[in-house]
């Protein structure tokens, strides 16, 4: 299945409506069949786009054009989309989209300070207004190509079901008992290998029985740092994949009941025991028909918005830059 193509770096900088330095026109990031898309409605774009715990000025090299190329193939699909409500005589919540312009707006200290930076971005109110209205059409026609989609019944759900079967068998579960010598990173090599030498006594004297391993993990707790506190003790049920990588290894391929280790890991020596093991099981249609029903609706309204999409690029007309593309 066709997607959009990819598209030219964005070459203004739009962080919050911050002022910035600009050129005396403001790029055109595109044209979609005829219609113009100013540099700084995909670097707004972009702004939506970014990691909530990132920052604008630390995204470089092949991230920052990555996203660049994302944010602009999604404004582009964004105005065939408006193009298409237009056809259709879909209408945007006039009220919804005043909400969102005034949130714009209250987050400077007065009105002059808003139209400032409107006007060091080489934008307009009335052209801000209308990335918001393509916003909310883009969102309604998606809304409506989903709501045309067919929810799944019983049959489809329980065919489903048993063409993939083998996805619902819940996975071999282990009872774990944990020890934990613990050896702080920057310690010397003499403090490693007296912590060597307790935790293979330790594992000596659990397998003699004259040592309780839940007892003696008790009995260390407090010793240990509480950041690694909860990974100490009775884990409890695990699957494979809970632990560190070279304890979970000889933890799944152990015997009931034997004492493992010592295991050396970034934190110590792991002295370790396997109380009870539960066997994989296949899990029956009752306990996930909810969520093989959830399953089925998503991908059939990824589908459907996906080919709906591939529709709007057929015919088109994009330029992008000095460049052109015909769809």
């Amino acid at each position: 299945m066709k997607r959009v193509a990819s598209l030219l770096p964005i070459v203004m900088l739009f962080c919050a409506f911050q002022p910035v330095a600009v050129a005396d026109q403001d790029p055109t990031a595109a044209v979609v069949n005829g219609v113009r898309i100013d540099g700084w409605e995909a670097e707004r774009e972009f702004q939506n786009l970014l990691p909530r715990s990132s920052f604008h000025g630390r995204l470089e090299g092949e991230r920052r054009l990555e996203l660049e190329r994302k944010a602009l193939d999604a404004l582009v699909m964004k105005e065939l989309k408006r193009q298409w409500a237009g056809e259709e005589k879909l209408s945007v919540d006039e009220s919804a989209v005043d909400r969102e312009l005034s949130e714009i707006r209250e987050r400077f200290s007065d009105d002059a300070a808003f139209r400032r930076a409107l006007q060091e971005r080489r934008m307009s109110e009335a052209g801000l207004r209308k990335a918001i209205e393509r916003d909310h059409l883009a969102k309604a026609v998606d809304e409506r190509v989903l709501m045309a989609v067919p929810e799944p019944t019983s049959d489809d759900v329980a065919r489903f079901f048993a063409a993939n079967r083998a996805d619902y068998v819940t996975p071999e579960s282990r009872h774990v008992i944990h020890v934990l010598v613990y050896v702080a990173a920057s310690a010397s090599t003499a403090v490693w290998e007296r912590a060597e030498k307790e935790a293979v006594a330790l594992a000596a004297s659990a397998r003699e029985g004259t040592v309780v391993l839940l007892e003696e993990a008790a009995h260390r707790r407090s010793d240990i740092p509480p950041r690694y506190r909860d990974q100490t003790g009775d884990l409890g049920t695990i699957h494979r994949g809970a632990l560190q990588a070279e304890v979970d290894q000889v933890v799944f391929s152990s015997a009931l009941h034997e004492v493992i280790g010592p295991v050396r890991t970034i934190y110590g020596y792991s002295v370790l025991q396997v109380l009870s093991v539960e066997s994989p099981r296949q899990i029956e249609l009752a306990q996930v028909r909810d969520a093989v029903f959830l399953q089925i609706q998503s991908e059939r309204r990824e589908n459907a918005l996906a080919e709906f999409e591939d529709s709007l690029l057929t015919g088109s007309i994009i330029e992008r830059g000095s460049s052109s593309a015909e769809h």
